[in-house]
């Protein structure tokens, strides 16, 4: 509730719904995610609204300014703006008790009575920024904006004492998913930096929405497609939770393994999977054992080990063969897209290849990349996999297997497509990385493919056989043979 000098603020957040939280904190950032009709329109105008009351001032006496940054002008304006008038509105003193002078047309705007300006800005032109500083901001529908947008209304923050903005949108997997994400990489720093909250609610805890229609809006969508259901009303990313029906046996696969005991030969690798990255992507490997153990990971890329771009993949060889050898593997099997066949070849020629098979696989031919992935895939419904965080050796020494949870975050982050040729796509989502997905699959092909051994005769049958008469015997072969197998 806003409480500022005379003014008092009427709206309450929904019972039962993470509104509370968003609005509880006055610093930092807020990343509100749901589907339509949740409620975070209304949530974001209070939270922008009680901003311009309790900081009309920055510490050089100059009024405050504020920014509601939409996709459009119309968004802008007849959403954002007008949510905020109709916050004023329920305050005690009303719209013209806070409001002195509404402005529409391009450069919408509110001027407050105690000096402070809401200016409307589009992200259709995020550049139209630069001349601006604000105090905070607030950012609705961003999924349907760039990524530029939102750096470029952070600069604007420049001349502000502490960090203030709420961003609102409907889930999509962009660029919306890296700052959404709070266990990825990219905006890690970010979050060290400030006050980085994420709050997420399903359209049915808004409790002012009529249940049957939402019901009814529900039932439609999911006629249509479940993603789509998930995404608009469960605020879901696509490729992310939504998608637990491609890899059903997530959770067996990841859990209920922990501090495996193995001895013998299952302590050690029988094939290495490589997915190679340099600068944007990772370099990743993935010892596996033949029981379809993953023992042992790497994950690195060029700005993590400090080598000079001419020397990466040098680089890559030799740490390569290092954790081959420490794993005991026999086989190499190398994603040749990109640099991956050249890179194969030099393998082929190194003195340190010697009693190692090299194979490669080209993961940017059609199908290719599906195909293995589909098979990982199958292997997890069946229980074939096992990625545990770590385990003990014969000797009782606990290995940890590194990078785990990021190698789960991008099996659930891939973006599934159904083609109409019945076949499905995978890729990672805008900003996202697959290289883990890709060294598993690579490892598990070779493990798949080792051939059973076919079982032993069932001797038991012989001896309910019954035994061939003598005269037979001594027919078709000479009688000595018969007396010595008679005796």
């Amino acid at each position: 509730m806003i409480t500022c000098g005379s003014i008092r603020a009427r709206w309450e957040p929904l019972d039962g719904t993470a509104q509370r939280a968003a609005i509880h904190h006055d610093t930092g950032i807020d990343v509100v995610i749901t589907g339509v009709g949740g409620g975070k329109t209304q949530l974001a105008a209070f939270k922008m609204l009680s901003w311009a009351l309790r900081h009309p001032r920055r510490e050089d006496g100059r009024p405050t300014n504020w920014l509601v940054l939409g996709p459009d002008f119309p968004t802008v304006g007849k959403v954002q703006l007008e949510s905020i008038v109709e916050r004023c509105r329920e305050t005690n003193v009303g719209e013209k008790g806070i409001i002195k002078k509404c402005v529409a047309g391009n450069q919408p705007r509110l001027e407050l009575w105690n000096g402070v300006q809401i200016l409307g800005k589009s992200g259709t032109h995020p550049n139209a920024l630069r001349n601006h500083e604000f105090d905070g901001f607030w950012m609705d529908e961003a999924a349907v904006m760039s990524e530029e947008a939102f750096s470029i209304a952070m600069t604007r923050l420049r001349a502000s004492s502490v960090v203030r903005a709420i961003i609102t949108s409907s889930p999509q997997a962009n660029w919306l998913w890296k700052i959404a994400n709070d266990e990825g990489d990219a905006y890690s720093d970010l979050r060290k930096r400030t006050p980085f909250r994420l709050h997420r609610w399903k359209t049915t805890e808004n409790k002012t929405n009529n249940a049957d229609v939402i019901a009814t809006i529900d039932a439609a969508l999911r006629g249509a497609n479940p993603d789509l259901a998930a995404q608009e009303l469960d605020g879901l990313f696509l490729g992310t939770e939504v998608r637990r029906d491609v890899f059903r046996g997530l959770d067996l696969a990841f859990g209920g393994q922990h501090k495996e005991r193995l001895t013998g030969d299952k302590q050690k690798a029988y094939v290495v999977g490589v997915d190679l990255g340099q600068s944007r992507d990772w370099t990743w490997f993935v010892a596996m054992n033949r029981q379809g153990v993953v023992l042992a990971q790497e994950r690195f890329k060029g700005d993590t080990v400090n080598v000079d771009r001419r020397h990466f993949y040098p680089f890559v060889e030799q740490r390569l063969f290092d954790f081959v050898q420490l794993w005991g593997a026999k086989r190499i099997k190398v994603d040749e897209a990109l640099h991956g066949k050249a890179f194969v070849q030099n393998l082929h020629v190194s003195p340190r290849a010697r009693g190692i098979r090299i194979d490669g696989y080209r993961t940017d031919q059609p199908s290719r990349k599906a195909e293995a992935i589909t098979a990982l895939d199958v292997a997890f419904g069946r229980g074939d996999l096992r990625i545990p965080d770590n385990w003990i050796d014969e000797s009782g020494r606990e290995i940890s297997v590194s990078h785990v949870g990021q190698l789960r975050r991008e099996i659930n982050e891939l973006v599934v497509e159904d083609l109409s040729s019945g076949r499905r796509r995978y890729d990672h989502p805008s900003g996202g990385h697959d290289d883990g997905v890709v060294a598993l699959a690579l490892a598990w092909q070779e493990v798949s493919q080792i051939p059973t051994k076919s079982p032993l005769p069932d001797l038991s049958l012989l001896a309910k056989r019954k035994p061939t008469p003598p005269e037979l015997l001594y027919k078709f072969g000479p009688t000595v043979h018969i007396n010595r197998w008679w005796a």
